[in-house]
């Protein structure tokens, strides 16, 4: 079960579908309505069902998609599961739920838009070209007439009273949790039942404390906690993709929490056309930060999704990371590189295998590239010269 910003919820943070709105229903009841048995239905009975596309689309590319992740993950639950469901139904023993508190954020990353972060909110609501832009690829969804969205405390208390006593694993997003109030209003109430929770966060780790309110001080009391942290460039380049961003606190933040023996960061790379002719620098800069190697996909806005990018320049981003990654061979841990190797492969193999053929960005690339360095008073080939014989 996922909980996205305005009241949706969704089966998972991929999922599209509006099964049911929070502010109007219980969760229990969402839980088994008419939304929620026909998803089920159709994936039990191998359909792909359109809510899912993003799943549909990786598999197409011949990656592992999200679908394909947790069935593996779950795995040893799946046999009682379907001996469980009935006309896709389930009882309401929800092993995993997505928490998002809103979409309240300090950063305005090139690759977001207002439903996730407030800071876009602002700019689309104070510039036209942004509007413009955000309305073409529907990324406008807002919960309120200034674009800040925030869970209700009666949809938090019922995760409290109806799932936490059984979950196993929480996933928190954003927005940005951290610098989020009702963030450490949840972990404190979750405090009785800590010991069998697993955290799981995505979060940009410019700050790990809201006021007087420190994370160190909550998340050592649960059993484990993993953080993805969210890096999308090295030094020359993770403040251009992520506006706002200090990398400077973020090494500091990292250091603080690698000191906790529940904690588990990793480094991950949402990965779009704004980094992906840098993935090989990324790669160095995780291990400079001793960190292992995470990667997502940018697939929607499909302007910088990376079957975008020309053929030629292709060819030169798979050598490059390949070889990156052969010569860091014997160089650091196997599990390390092993992971190194998985990621980095997910994304070579996504963007290669498409029916896609560009030889120069498209024009919806060069206008959505055009339009946020307008907005932000930058030039995308002073930072990404290998891109100019492709621009026109």
């Amino acid at each position: 079960m996922n909980l996205k910003t305005k009241g949706y919820v969704s089966a998972c943070w991929r999922n599209h579908d509006l099964l049911g709105h929070y502010g109007e229903e219980k969760l229990k009841d969402i839980w088994n309505n008419k939304n929620y048995k026909q998803i089920r239905n159709n994936l039990l009975n191998g359909i792909q069902h359109e809510g899912c596309k993003s799943c549909w689309d990786m598999e197409q590319s011949h990656t592992k998609s999200t679908r394909q992740q947790c069935n593996e993950q779950y795995a040893d639950m799946i046999p009682s599961i379907l001996d469980t469901v009935k006309d896709g139904a389930l009882p309401m023993n929800v092993r995993t739920i997505e928490l998002r508190f809103g979409n309240v954020c300090d950063l305005r990353c090139r690759h977001c838009s207002s439903i996730y972060s407030s800071t876009w909110a602002v700019a689309y609501n104070k510039h036209q070209d942004v509007k413009t832009l955000f309305d073409k690829y529907q990324l406008t969804e807002t919960s309120t007439w200034r674009g800040i969205a925030k869970l209700p405390a009666e949809t938090l208390d019922q995760v409290i009273d109806d799932i936490a006593p059984t979950v196993e694993e929480i996933v928190i997003a954003g927005g940005e949790p951290l610098i989020q109030p009702q963030h450490y209003e949840a972990l404190e109430k979750l405090l009785p039942y800590a010991k069998n929770i697993t955290l799981e966060y995505n979060s940009n780790l410019n700050s790990i404390a809201q006021g007087d309110k420190q994370v160190i001080d909550l998340w050592r009391h649960f059993k484990q906690v993993n953080c993805r942290v969210s890096i999308d460039g090295d030094e020359s380049t993770h403040s251009y993709l992520r506006t706002g961003s200090d990398l400077a606190k973020i090494e500091h933040n990292i250091k603080q929490l690698q000191q906790l023996d529940n904690v588990m960061l990793t480094a991950t790379c949402t990965t779009s056309l704004y980094n992906i002719t840098k993935l090989h620098y990324v790669i160095e800069y995780y291990n400079k930060l001793d960190l292992p190697m995470h990667c997502s996909l940018v697939q929607y806005p499909e302007a910088i999704n990376v079957k975008y990018l020309p053929n030629e320049l292709k060819q030169q981003v798979n050598k490059q990371v390949r070889n990156t990654v052969a010569d860091l061979s014997g160089k650091i841990k196997q599990t390390r590189h092993n992971k190194i190797a998985k990621w980095s492969e997910y994304v070579l193999q996504y963007m290669n295998n498409t029916s896609i053929n560009v030889d120069r960005l498209t024009d919806d690339t060069r206008e959505y590239i055009t339009t946020m360095d307008k907005l932000n008073q930058t030039e995308f080939l002073s930072v990404y010269p290998e891109f100019k014989e492709y621009w026109q």
